[in-house]
């Protein structure tokens, strides 16, 4: 092998670490680049130069869906729990585009759903499914991003009266994970009406997001 052969090799190889730091915590199926990338492995030996050009190409499909597929997990939980017709046809559409490579469609239903659901602004964390259970009431937080987020202050209460969380203020939330909380109380009837508060840290700032729930509503 040359020395021009053993840098294209090089850059290569490069590259391909390049992919694997684009895809990392990004799952998808990455069909059309993974294609791609093997086509261009198999010119290796005969074509180099050419090589490296196929496997830049397929580094830039890699970058491409991992960026949808990461706008997507954004708006995903919102697109999971909406009874909009349109949304439901844009969601079969993304999958179907992303499926084939069609990025272009695949980012233009993703845009559209996030303008149809009103989620331009939507809270990385959210507190929803309230209920009583036994001894007190029980929620569940949701995250909607593919962070972990670490929740550093959690404050429940009725009336006057602050409940004991379990768990505890806090603790870590998964990427796109779920977390049910259980808030213990004396009387059933504090849970009548229920203040969440709810601290964390995400993109390098402090947020609150605050729920009040209504046993019935």
């Amino acid at each position: 092998m040359t020395l021009v052969e053993r840098k294209t090799v090089m850059e290569i190889e490069s590259i391909v670490d390049d992919i694997h730091r684009i895809t990392e915590g990004v799952p998808s199926g990455y069909a059309v680049p993974a294609n791609e990338l093997e086509a261009a492995r198999s010119l290796l030996r005969q074509n180099p130069r050419k090589s490296l050009r196929q496997v830049e190409r397929a580094r830039e499909l890699y970058r491409q869906e991992s960026e949808i597929v990461a706008m997507y997990g954004r708006i995903s939980a919102a697109v999971s729990v909406s009874a909009e017709p349109e949304a439901a046809d844009l969601d079969r559409r993304y999958h179907e585009a992303i499926l084939v490579g069609d990025y272009r469609t695949a980012r233009k239903a993703v845009r559209r759903l996030t303008q149809i659901l009103d989620v331009r602004e939507l809270e990385p964390l959210r507190v929803s499914s309230f209920g009583l259970s036994a001894g007190g009431c029980a929620f569940t937080i949701t995250s909607s991003t593919d962070s972990t987020v670490v929740v550093t202050g959690l404050r429940v209460s009725a009336g006057d009266s602050r409940l004991v969380t379990d768990p505890l203020p806090s603790f870590v939330m998964q990427p796109m994970g779920t977390r049910r909380v259980l808030c213990k109380s004396e009387a059933p009837s504090q849970c009548d009406e229920v203040t969440v508060v709810m601290e964390y840290e995400y993109s390098g700032r402090s947020r609150t997001a605050v729920a009040v729930f209504r046993a019935g509503a």
